[in-house]
């Protein structure tokens, strides 16, 4: 441990958990992280001329690394679980994970698009969800086209399922944004409420790509479709108290109408 990481977390004195406490607010950590392409039409610069334009933070970090490390961050955010923030994580666990991510390439979510981008001038991301709007949707070769691939929870891979769905894959995690403002978080599921897998890969996708097909994601029809795409057997959508699914669902359809992704949607 560095003599630095050392100030760090002996200067970090335990504070006490309030009981109810506030939540974050519009106050968020920054980071200048770079645009890695020229494409003319990315999703940033389409924002401006759509409802999300206040809402659109772009120089919110979607990766965290060692520049995050501040004694005033992780009093901030050591009050928040999951997704939310670094709750129940460990100031010496912290320093030892980020203090991996040491350069500023660890800000990039695509740090190899140098050799991989193949003359294109946009970078192009599929990002998979689980839903049953995909079963015999046959967008495998379409979602495999795309230069980076998000899959949701360990998508199957096999047999079938690669016509269907495609192969490639990016396997990732990511920090949250404030485009979910659930109404859970007023009431008393807050402390377990957190936005879905897929909700916080296809966001960190949007804020990092320059144009994004999202596959297997709720819409209004989800009545017509199973669970998952997986399923042997019919099993309708089911609702949890930690997850607000038709609020992300209503979310996708705004962020489609906006031009700022597109939704596959059955005909």
């Amino acid at each position: 441990t560095s003599d630095k990481a050392k100030s760090i977390i002996s200067s970090l004195k335990p504070v006490a958990k309030p009981t109810e406490p506030d939540f974050f607010g519009d106050w968020y950590a920054t980071d200048d992280v770079p645009s890695q392409t020229n494409c003319p039409n990315n999703i940033r610069k389409r924002v401006p001329q759509t409802q999300f334009a206040e809402m659109f933070l772009h120089n919110i970090p979607v990766l965290q690394w060692a520049k995050h490390f501040t004694p005033e961050e992780y009093q901030r955010l050591r009050h928040y679980g999951g997704a939310h923030g670094w709750g129940g994580v460990s100031a010496e666990v912290l320093n030892s994970s980020l203090g991996i991510l040491n350069t500023p390439a660890n800000r990039l979510m695509f740090d190899d698009w140098e050799n991989s981008a193949n003359g294109s001038k946009c970078i192009r991301c599929a990002v998979v969800g689980n839903g049953g709007i995909l079963n015999g949707s046959r967008k495998g070769k379409e979602i495999d086209e795309h230069d980076y691939v998000f899959r949701v929870n360990g998508a199957a891979l096999k047999g079938m399922f690669f016509i269907l769905f495609g192969l490639r894959s990016l396997t990732l995690s990511f920090s949250s944004s404030r485009f979910l403002h659930s109404r859970l978080l007023k009431t008393g599921a807050r402390r377990i409420y957190r936005p879905s897998t897929g909700a916080v890969m296809l966001l960190a996708a949007i804020h990092t790509c320059d144009q994004v097909d999202a596959y297997g994601f709720m819409t209004p029809d989800y009545r017509l479709y199973s669970d998952h795409y997986y399923d042997k057997q019919q099993h309708p959508v089911h609702f949890y108290a930690n997850h607000d699914m038709r609020m992300e669902m209503r979310l996708w359809q705004e962020l489609h109408n906006a031009g700022l992704m597109n939704l596959f949607m059955s005909k």
